[in-house]
């Protein structure tokens, strides 16, 4: 089998999941459903001129755009905020740190260049429309989540703004507090660090506040209050229709009993790849005698070894527990745990 298309596949990236998005709402280049002239039955057109909606079409589609920004602005405050149950969220809905203060990253683009920062804000709202928003001004123009952090794009007459936004844990608020409490160009400490309060040691305690999962977390909002899968990849479609092909050759093992799985819940759960299941990656490998693969980047990883894979036997019982197929080579590069560093500016 021709594998040659794997030298050229990159790494999955986070699925952009939108929340909002103006650009949908334009009625030439946008959304289809929001496309002039759409005369499907769903499609937005149908329904203004089915209607009497009252001026033009395009004023339709700019204002449902702006009722929709501030129903999803809404959402978000209720839910940042520990307001979710007002805007129908049940408890189990809610966000774990409701009502802790928050902090945007990112890149306010002015006249004199890009400034690029942190700010922090005790809720949703002083953020989207306090004194110090970097949004003052701005027209919104998306937001979204990437498996669980929360951007916004917004633009203005001087240039954009791109932000992302982290919750403190109330160890991050303490850490905040202790910073803004300590006297200028003196020592401190905050989140359990030590910073002698020079400039740098301000940059460090940013950074520390940003990166440690202990004092500030992404949001989780699609995941927590609409129940959407923690992560979710784009992917390389050639990756997709290989691995819907292994999906086959997975059912084969399950029919033969080599698989481990016993029943057709436990089955269910590797159905497929489709939906970002990279569990079914673990037990196909495991099926054929290979070792378990337990890191996220495995998909990359494991294109290194398809052609082994995919020349191996079918394994019979016995083999289950041997192999002389190593598929995580330590010195290939894909293999090492990457970095993660979650914020958008340092």
């Amino acid at each position: 089998m021709d594998m040659s298309w794997i030298a050229s596949v990159e790494d999955p990236q986070p699925k952009r999941r939108i929340i909002y998005d103006a650009d949908s709402y334009d009625t030439r280049f946008g959304d289809p459903y929001w496309r002039e002239g759409n005369e499907e039955p769903e499609s937005a057109w149908s329904f203004y001129t089915e209607n009497d909606m009252g001026g033009t079409f395009e004023e339709y589609a700019w204002n449902t755009s702006v009722e929709e920004l501030r129903d999803e602005l809404a959402t978000l405050n209720a839910y940042l905020s520990g307001a979710g149950e007002t805007a129908g969220f049940p408890r189990e809905k809610a966000d774990p740190l409701e009502g802790n203060p928050i902090v945007a990253s990112g890149g306010v683009g002015r006249w004199d260049g890009m400034h690029t920062g942190f700010s922090h804000f005790e809720d949703f709202d002083s953020l989207m429309h306090g004194a110090d928003s970097p949004f003052k001004d701005c027209e919104i123009d998306r937001i979204w989540d990437e498996n669980g952090h929360l951007f916004i794009d917004a633009h203005h007459h001087d240039g954009s703004v791109h932000v992302e936004l982290l919750q403190l844990t109330d160890k991050g608020g303490e850490a905040l507090e202790a910073m803004e409490d300590a006297w200028a160009d003196e020592p401190f400490t905050a989140g359990g660090r030590s910073y002698s309060g020079s400039d740098e040691s301000l940059s460090d305690f940013w950074h520390d506040l940003l990166n440690d999962p202990g004092l500030s977390s992404p949001p989780r909002y699609l995941e927590t209050a609409f129940g959407r899968q923690p992560l979710e990849w784009d992917m390389d479609p050639r990756v997709i229709d290989f691995m819907n092909r292994m999906n086959e050759e997975y059912a084969r093992l399950y029919e033969a009993g080599v698989t481990g799985i016993t029943s057709p819940d436990m089955y269910d759960r590797y159905d497929g790849f489709q939906e970002g299941n990279l569990g079914f990656v673990r037990a196909l490998v495991k099926a054929r005698g290979l070792d378990p693969i337990s890191s996220d980047r495995e998909i990359t990883a494991l294109l290194n070894t398809y052609d082994a894979m995919f020349s191996t036997p079918e394994p019979e019982a016995s083999r289950a527990a041997s192999t002389e197929l190593d598929p995580l080579d330590p010195a290939d590069p894909l293999n090492a745990a990457p970095a993660v560093d979650p914020g958008m500016a340092r």
